[in-house]
């Protein structure tokens, strides 16, 4: 996330994908890894992902939207989807699953 927009909503819905899919890594990249930090990993359902920081202005590159849900293979992006796409994001067996969905 470039900035944190202050929208319950879509964290609320990170929250869900991430306890849903725990067979699949998370990662919070953003500009403000302090308070992802907090918001994700110490709140009163911590999820436990990692947090890294980076500069807004790739993310803005990246991602065009905020936020952004990728889904990776390495360095390799699979699928992404916006904001407005998250509730498509499929509920699958695993990884492997996931990728073969998308090929």
């Amino acid at each position: 996330m470039k900035e944190y927009p202050g929208d319950e909503e879509w964290s609320e819905t990170i929250g869900y994908l991430a306890h849903r899919d725990k067979f699949i890594t998370h990662f919070v990249v953003t500009a403000q890894p302090r308070e992802m930090d907090n918001k994700f990993n110490h709140g009163r359902d911590p999820m436990n992902v990692q947090v890294l920081g980076c500069d807004g202005t790739v993310i803005k590159t990246a991602a065009r939207v905020n936020p952004t849900l990728y889904l990776m293979k390495g360095a390799v992006i699979q699928k992404k989807w916006s904001w407005a796409d998250f509730k498509k994001v499929p509920q699958t067996g695993g990884f492997k699953s996931l990728t073969e969905t998308f090929k």
